[in-house]
């Protein structure tokens, strides 16, 4: 999914997170993204590394990328642990 800021260019490629409740609704939380820096777009349009799947278990994120597995604490989105897959 790419993320677009008014007025802005491409700021990032990943997994938006967001808080849901009632009285606010959907919240942007964060963005997991899998790429070295935010610019994860090369002139030419080609990914760093596509972003295939997301998923949690308990409080801890997943996500699976062509070049990584990634684990973020659901709360914070503070990374917890990452694999690099060559």
């Amino acid at each position: 999914m790419h993320m677009q800021i008014t007025g802005k260019s491409f700021v990032a490629e990943g997994y938006l997170v967001y808080n849901i409740n009632i009285d606010d609704g959907f919240t942007l939380k964060g963005v997991i993204t899998h790429s070295p820096s935010n610019k994860s777009i090369s002139y030419y349009g080609n990914f760093y590394s596509k972003l295939l799947r997301g998923l949690y278990i308990d409080n801890n994120l997943y996500t699976v990328s062509e070049t990584a597995i990634k684990v973020n604490d659901l709360d914070t989105l503070d990374l917890i642990d990452e694999i690099n897959i060559k």
